[in-house]
């Protein structure tokens, strides 16, 4: 129980030939109990049918000796007959047939090796041409046979003049004479070629097993019933103790056995390879998938269990998982789209349209150059746009238009940009977005502003629009002349940086009433200053255009040059205050009493506030004065 058995079996093919194995059977182990049984069958085939030749041929010898001690006492010449025979016998076996003494020594051979001659063998020790390294193991084999009498097999190899390696099986056994040992009988068998398909073997198996050792890949072998036989190594939280000896489905998700199973049943049923995908969950929670391909394992015909390899695709099919939700997502966002979304081939062709005009369908646009569907003078333009991003991977846009069955024309505002693959652009993605509804409004508004600024340039008053920020959005050119600044300086600067900073305080207040909805609009006359330095006096009227909350979109402000007006009303201001200074004073030259101080201090401010005229006639009437002084 629980120890190794060989054994021998036979096949025999459809032609009638017979095959010999041995059947070397062992316990698999684990834990200390047996969950397996692990054979190794060898072709003994050759060896077989020499032995039942050299069992023949015994059993012959045997005969013979049997003769030879019962005759050999009362008939030489028997005995000399049965030797000739033995010696026929011998020599035409496939063996090696030698008689020793009890020295060892070599009685007779029957045939020796290609380099040695009988002379050369015969009398000689047997370990003469035994290498040293065997000569133990042969002393022991035969000397058993001198103290046993039974039998003794051996294994040694032979190397010839020329240095080539021969390998032997050798059978010893005893010659009897009057129920004694007398004599030693061996058979040798050349086994090189043998020896050398079985060295191939082993090195073929070493090969097999370190490429299986450092394969990436889960290799397997199973039994019919599913059973892991050998694995070369599991995934991380496995060893391979926790598999060797169980079934494969105990290690597979549920949802995964049922194909794997029918797959099993086509490869033995069908004695052809398959593949199917699998999966394994480890004690974490991670997921992991393999591609497996099974193969049939055959011996002499029949499949007696299958070898598969599994291919680790985790990393793959997490890559298609989300390569998918892209594509969903990506389709998802084309088809509720507003653009006209194609992609383009290297031809320019369409391969996809998330949705064309009203005027055609898919089918009519799939598969067909892009020019087919853009006018003819938008197609240049449309090339280079399109070369352009093949070019340099970078996007462009550009506008074009297309004519429906119906002869309307729309206009399209095209984005082309780039598809990777590889590092490299492999494809072309353009959205094209239906903008004739936006280029209609922008006509219109176009020409509303044109008509506005027409209004705006239209005069001599200055008109303005500034912004929340103060600062000015569009300038005429009287504003322009009126101020000195060219429209670029004006549009650097804000109209308080203009403002008197006398005036400052109170429009800054009509200013924030407006921004609070207090008002809407004010008038004030204000003063600016001009580039060069100068005042200059304006009437300001400004008003406001409101968003829809009810908040200041823009100022609207209209601008008259007062300066003249003012300039006058300044001199007049004056005139009558010097008017006023006169009637005071000639009132003041009637009391003689202050005609001194008169003259004074009264005349220098005579020459301050007044002109010449009014200078001349202070002196005038002061002459008297002074001479009757005098």
């Amino acid at each position: 129980m629980g120890k190794f058995h060989r054994f021998e079996t036979g096949y025999v093919d459809k032609d009638g030939k017979q095959f010999y194995f041995e059947i070397h059977s062992g316990p698999v182990w684990k834990e200390g109990k047996i969950v397996g049984i692990i054979n190794r069958s060898t072709d003994i085939t050759e060896r077989k049918i020499t032995e039942q030749k050299l069992k023949e041929s015994e059993a012959r010898l045997k005969k013979l000796n049997n003769e030879l001690e019962q005759r050999i006492s009362e008939r030489t010449e028997e005995l000399r007959a049965s030797e000739e025979k033995w010696k026929f016998l011998s020599e035409n076996s496939p063996a090696h047939i030698m008689l020793l003494d009890k020295e060892h020594k070599i009685l007779f051979i029957n045939r020796t090796l290609a380099d040695l001659s009988k002379e050369e063998v015969i009398g000689r020790s047997v370990y003469s041409f035994v290498p040293q390294e065997f000569h133990q193991t042969a002393r022991d084999t035969h000397n058993s046979v001198w103290e046993t009498g039974r039998p003794v097999t051996y294994s040694a190899n032979y190397i010839t003049k020329e240095g080539e390696i021969l390998f032997f099986d050798s059978w010893i056994g005893p010659v009897f004479q009057s129920g004694e040992v007398v004599a030693l009988v061996t058979h040798s068998m050349d086994v090189t070629k043998k020896k050398q398909v079985e060295l191939k073997l082993k090195e073929s198996e070493e090969k097999w097993r370190s490429i299986t050792k450092y394969t990436p890949d889960n290799i397997m072998q199973l039994d019919l019933e599913g059973n892991i036989l050998f694995i070369n190594h599991t995934v991380p939280d496995l060893s391979i103790d926790d598999v060797i000896g169980k079934s494969i489905y105990q290690f597979v998700p549920e949802k995964f056995r049922e194909n794997m199973k029918n797959t099993f049943a086509r490869v033995l049923g069908t004695g052809k390879s398959g593949k199917y995908e699998t999966g394994y969950r480890d004690n974490k929670g991670n997921d992991f998938f393999f591609e497996a391909h099974v193969g049939p394992i055959l011996d002499s015909g029949q499949i007696i269990g299958f070898i598969a390899r599994s291919t680790d695709m985790t990393n793959r099919k997490k890559a298609e998982r989300k390569l998918k939700e892209s594509e969903e997502k990506w389709k998802a966002i084309s088809e509720n789209s507003p653009a006209h979304i194609m992609l383009l081939d290297g031809e320019h062709k369409i391969l996809f349209i998330n949705r064309t005009a009203p005027d055609l369908s898919k089918e009519e646009v799939i598969g067909s150059s892009v020019y087919a569907f853009i006018p003819q003078e938008f197609r240049q333009i449309a090339r280079d746009s399109h070369n352009s991003v093949w070019e340099t991977s970078e996007p462009v846009t550009y506008s074009t238009s297309y004519i429906t069955k119906e002869g309307d024309a729309r206009i399209f505002d095209v984005w082309i940009g780039p598809v990777f693959q590889y590092g490299k652009v492999s494809a072309l993605v353009s959205h094209s977005m239906d903008v004739t509804a936006n280029k209609e409004a922008e006509r219109k508004l176009k020409e509303s502003e044109e008509k506005f600024r027409g209004f705006l340039d239209f005069g001599n008053i200055g008109m303005a629009i500034t912004s929340i920020d103060k600062k000015w959005v569009y300038c005429n050119d009287q504003i322009c002349e009126m101020l000195g600044f060219t429209r670029e300086e004006l549009f650097d600067k804000t109209w308080a940086d203009l403002t008197y900073p006398g005036d400052l305080q109170s429009v800054i207040e009509q200013f924030n009433n407006i921004l609070d909805g207090i008002i809407d609009s004010y008038q004030i006359d204000k003063r600016f200053i001009k580039k060069n330095g100068e005042i200059v006096y304006v009437h300001l009227t400004v008003s406001c255009i409101r968003n829809s909350d009810g908040t200041v979109k823009h100022f609207l402000g209209t601008l008259q040059n007062i300066t003249e007006r003012k300039k006058t009303e300044q001199n007049l201001f004056q005139k009558n205050a010097d008017n006023a200074f006169l009637t005071s004073f000639s009132f003041q030259l009637a009391d003689s009493s202050s005609r001194d101080i008169i003259k004074d201090i009264t005349l220098p401010c005579i020459k301050k506030h007044t002109n010449a005229v009014y200078a001349h006639f202070a002196v005038y009437i002061l002459a008297p004065i002074k001479c009757k002084h005098m």
